[in-house]
């Protein structure tokens, strides 16, 4: 009975670990999607789709122009990692300006093919619209980052590429493990008094049956003039105990 009573309180505060923890990492991850949308949304409308359209090699004048524009937009937020535009092409997904500072790593050149887009990406590139997030977080030896794309227009609203936002979410993963570092930490101080709770109350409720058993091996025995005279609180348990003070009682008599 205590153990049935500790597995199932254990299984209970680790079910309630689980859910305070997910509901956690899920307003800390909608809050960044949420910023990271409005971040790409507001880039968006800042890109110069016909100057865009007119980029031809790395240092032309419009290149020049979106590198300006989307470097601007990269410094205004500390946290985010890259700002890019792309083109689609035969030979697929292709950079066209990725904002940086000279000698600033993982920037990519005019023309580089982006080699593992994501199925995001792949799947909404033609038909995008709007912007849109990646739903989950990508991790990798670079750190933990979530991206986001919006599409490029031009004044008569033709859409001529794509511009990518990546924002960094090492500050989010490491609020999530901290989280689930605290809320170990508490499910370990909780098990010793999950097991101490379990035994008392396992010991309550025994307590009367063990009674009852030991009038029965009385009675057994032939004391027929045994009574049971603590009567216990539980409802089910007192009837029998009253029941089993009757039983005795006729077989005294008998």
């Amino acid at each position: 009975l205590a153990f049935v009573l500790i597995v199932l309180a254990a299984l209970f505060s680790a079910a309630v670990t689980y859910v305070l923890y997910i509901n956690f990492q899920r307003e800390l991850r909608e809050s960044l999607r949420h910023r990271l949308e409005n971040i790409a949304t507001l880039a968006g409308l800042q890109q110069d789709g016909d100057a865009f359209e007119k980029v031809e090699s790395q240092g032309d004048e419009f290149f020049q122009k979106i590198h300006e524009t989307n470097l601007r937009i990269k410094q205004s937020e500390p946290e985010l990692i890259f700002v890019y535009t792309m083109r689609k092409s035969e030979n697929g997904i292709y950079f066209v300006v990725d904002a940086g500072l000279p000698g600033e790593p993982d920037i990519s050149a005019y023309g580089d093919i982006y080699e593992e887009p994501s199925q995001t990406l792949l799947d909404n590139f033609d038909t995008l619209s709007s912007t849109i997030v990646e739903p989950e977080i990508y991790t990798d030896e670079f750190g933990s980052f979530l991206s986001a794309y919006t599409p490029i227009y031009t004044l008569q609203r033709e859409k001529v590429g794509v511009l990518g936002v990546d924002i960094s979410a090492d500050t989010i993963v490491a609020q999530e493990r901290a989280f689930q570092i605290r809320l170990l930490l508490i499910y370990g101080i909780t098990l010793p008094l999950i097991f101490l709770a379990g035994t008392i109350a396992a010991d309550y409720l025994a307590r009367p049956i063990l009674k009852l058993r030991d009038a029965a091996n009385k009675i057994s025995g032939g004391d027929f003039s045994y009574r049971i005279t603590d009567i216990p609180e539980t409802r089910e348990l007192a009837e029998l105990a009253v029941d089993f003070n009757a039983m005795t009682a006729n077989l005294s008599s008998l």
